[in-house]
């Protein structure tokens, strides 16, 4: 398992020309894995759990000591990033074929600029590997991202009065295989910066 570079040679037989393309392809570990996850940043991150998506190569998720519990949170640096740049973390599968419900619980903290801005946070899943994606859960910068007053520095929190949480309860089937995962994605509209701690995914089975 890793993140491989590519590189695409073409020739007329003549010449010859190369072109490497780093961090392309990501290969994920063994077959899915096991519930419940747990996640609070407190160790090795991304490690087998999780693949980053960064594609525009600017700011991206890192591990730092802001958090709503434990010693560490996940930041997205978005005071300065671009308009329109998006941010991906995407989890390893995970065998949910003999579910019945999963629940995804998480806690954010997020300040909006005082001239608001339309930051989004996505949460999807996928039951097929990452072959299609479902939404889940959406939160705007304008209306429900945010937990606290809108601020012109650089947000962070200084509380877990300023974080809040919630949990998300996915019943379809087309989730309950053994090709489960789960994506966070955040598409920046020149706001400010997003935490994320405390990622849980815990099930119940068909035998309740």
């Amino acid at each position: 398992p890793g993140t491989f570079s590519i590189t695409l040679t073409v020739s007329n037989g003549a010449d010859q020309l190369s072109k490497t393309y780093s961090n392309v392809i990501t290969v994920l570990g063994g077959a899915g894995l096991n519930t419940p996850l747990m996640e609070g940043f407190e160790g090795t991150w991304p490690a087998n759990n999780w693949f980053v998506n960064n594609p525009d190569l600017d700011e991206t998720w890192q591990v730092v000591t802001t958090n709503y519990s434990g010693a560490n949170g996940l930041k997205l640096a978005n005071f300065t990033s671009e308009s329109g740049h998006v941010d991906e973390f995407i989890s390893n599968t995970f065998d949910m074929s003999a579910m019945d419900t999963i629940f995804v619980s998480y806690k954010w903290a997020y300040a909006n600029r005082v001239n608001e801005t339309d930051d989004r946070l996505r949460v999807s899943a996928s039951g097929d590997c990452g072959a299609s994606w479902t939404l889940a859960r959406i939160r705007k910068g304008t209306t429900n991202l945010p937990t606290r007053t809108g601020t012109n520095l650089a947000f962070t929190p200084s509380g877990i009065d300023q974080w809040s949480g919630e949990t998300l309860i996915l019943t379809a089937q087309d989730y309950m295989t053994d090709h489960f995962q789960l994506k966070y994605e955040f598409i920046s509209y020149g706001g400010n910066n997003l935490y994320l701690d405390d990622i849980n995914i815990t099930v119940v089975d068909t035998l309740g």
